[in-house]
C-alpha cells in the first residue's frame, strides 16, 4: 500500500502480519512453475511494543522480529506488512474512465474531505475493481476501491522492519491480503466469488464482502482475539501439553476428573476427550465453561456479521448474494466455535485455506502447525503471494 513493488517477480519473499499479540511470518518462494511455501512461525509481541492497536515503539517490535527469523532460519530480506483495518478507510467508488494519472487526482478529491486528518497525513492507495458500461448513458465508468491508512502507522511498521534488517517492499491492508491468499483454496472455487470473510485479528474482526471476485466492502469491529482469550483467561499460545492430552500421549491423565482448583481451559483443541467411566473429563468441562464466557462475544461477532450481509446485499443496481463465509485469524476452539457461529448465522462457515496450491514439501515446516492452524497465517501468507508476483 505504501510502496510499491517491483515488476519483476522475486524468487522469494516474506510476508509480516505484525499484531499487538502476536507475529506471524511466511516465506514463499518462487520455482519452476510453482510456488512453495518455504517457512512458517510465529512469535509472540513484546506486551510494551503496542499501546492498544497503535505500535509505540518499533525497536521492540523489530527486535521480536528478529528473534523469529532468526528461529525459523528465515534469511529473506523483501518483507511486506499489513495494517489492519480498524486503522484504515476502505470503500468503492464508481468514477467516469480517465488517465490513470487525472483518476488518481480525482480519487484523492473525492475522498480527501471525508479522511479522519488532512490528507498529508494519511497515504491512499487505490485498486480498479472494473470498468464498465453505464446502464444510464452508456458511458464508461470504473469502479476503484481506495484504501487510506494514517502516516503514523505505516511509518511505525517500516521502522520496524528496517530496524530488523528487513527491506520493506509493500504495505497492504490485512483483509485484503487474506483474501488473496483464499483466492486460491477449494473452498473458494467451489462455492463462488460472493461470501464473506471474517478475519479475528489481534485487536479487531475484519468483515470482508466480497462480490464477483473483488473486495467491496470492508467493516472493522474492535474485538479480536485478544478479546476472546481474555474472556478465557488465556494466553495467546499453542500449548504442547494440551497437545499431548488431547492426543492421549499422557496415558490416563486425560480421563481425570477435573477438580475445582485445577479448571483450565483447552482454546486450541478440536474435540472432546472423553473417559471410559463415563465421567467429564478435564476438556470435556473446560469447552463448556469456556463458551460460556464467550456467549456474549460470538453473539456480537454473528450480529455485526448479518448486519454487514444485509448492509452489502446490493451494489448500485448489482445485487449480491451472500451465501457463505470463511474465517481467517486466531479464536479458540476451533470446529467448535466454527459450528457455533454457523449455526448463529444461518451460513456455511468455512475455515481458512491460505495455504493451498503450494508446494509444502519444506523440511523447515511445521507439519503440525499447518495442519492444526493454517488460518491464522491467511494475511501474512497473502502478502508473501504479493511479495512474489502474485497480485490478484
Amino acid at each position: 500500500m505504501a510502496l510499491p513493488l517491483l515488476k519483476s517477480s522475486p524468487r522469494k519473499a516474506l510476508g509480516l502480519h505484525v499484531g499487538a499479540s502476536q507475529i506471524r511470518a511466511v516465506e514463499i518462494e518462487r520455482g519452476k512453475g510453482e510456488l512453495r511455501l518455504a517457512n512458517v512461525g510465529w512469535i509472540e509481541t513484546p506486551s510494551d511494543a503496542f499501546v492498544g492497536s497503535r505500535m509505540e515503539n518499533p525497536s521492540i517490535v523489530a527486535g521480536a522480529i528478529s528473534r523469529l527469523l532468526t528461529s525459523r532460519n528465515i534469511r529473506t530480506k523483501r518483507a511486506l506488512a499489513t495494517v489492519d483495518a480498524n486503522d484504515t478507510i476502505a470503500r468503492t467508488i464508481v468514477l467516469p474512465m480517465m488517465a490513470k494519472k487525472d483518476l488518481r487526482k480525482a480519487i484523492v478529491f473525492e475522498t480527501e474531505a471525508s479522511l479522519p486528518s488532512t490528507g498529508e497525513d494519511n497515504i491512499l492507495d487505490y485498486q480498479i475493481l472494473r470498468v464498465f458500461q453505464s446502464p444510464e448513458d452508456n458511458s464508461e465508468q470504473v469502479e476503484v476501491l481506495i484504501l487510506s491508512a494514517q502516516r503514523t502507522h505505516v511509518v511505525a511498521i517500516s521502522e520496524a522492519m528496517v530496524q530488523a534488517d528487513l527491506k520493506p517492499v509493500a504495505i497492504d491492508i490485512t483483509p485484503v491480503a487474506a483474501f488473496r491468499a483464499e483466492k486460491r483454496s477449494d473452498t473458494y472455487m467451489e462455492k463462488g466469488e460472493d461470501l464473506i470473510m471474517i478475519t479475528i485479528n489481534d485487536r479487531c474482526t475484519d468483515l470482508t464482502i466480497i462480490h464477483q471476485g473483488n473486495v467491496r466492502l470492508v467493516r472493522s469491529l474492535p474485538v479480536g482475539s485478544m478479546n476472546l482469550l481474555d474472556a478465557l483467561g488465556e494466553k495467546p499460545l499453542f500449548d504442547d501439553r494440551v497437545d499431548k492430552m488431547m492426543q492421549g500421549q499422557e496415558g490416563e491423565r486425560k480421563a481425570e476428573e477435573i477438580p475445582p482448583e485445577e479448571q483450565s481451559f483447552d482454546p486450541f483443541g478440536g474435540g472432546f476427550a472423553s473417559s471410559s467411566f463415563g465421567t467429564p473429563t478435564r476438556y470435556e468441562g473446560s469447552e463448556r465453561v469456556g463458551f460460556t464466557r464467550l456467549e456474549n462475544i460470538i453473539t456480537d461477532l454473528a450480529d455485526e456479521t448479518l448486519n454487514t450481509i444485509r448492509y452489502g446485499q446490493s451494489f448500485g443496481k448489482e445485487q449480491s448474494e451472500v451465501h457463505y463465509a470463511i474465517i481467517n485469524g486466531y479464536f479458540p476452539y476451533k470446529e467448535k466455535f466454527i459450528s457455533n457461529l454457523k449455526d448463529r448465522l444461518g451460513l456455511e462457515v468455512f475455515p481458512g485455506k491460505p495455504f493451498s496450491e503450494l508446494d509444502l514439501s519444506s523440511p523447515a515446516l511445521d507439519e503440525e502447525l499447518l495442519d492444526r492452524f493454517p488460518f491464522n497465517f491467511a494475511a501474512a501468507c497473502g502478502l508473501a503471494l504479493r511479495g512474489v508476483g502474485e497480485h490478484e
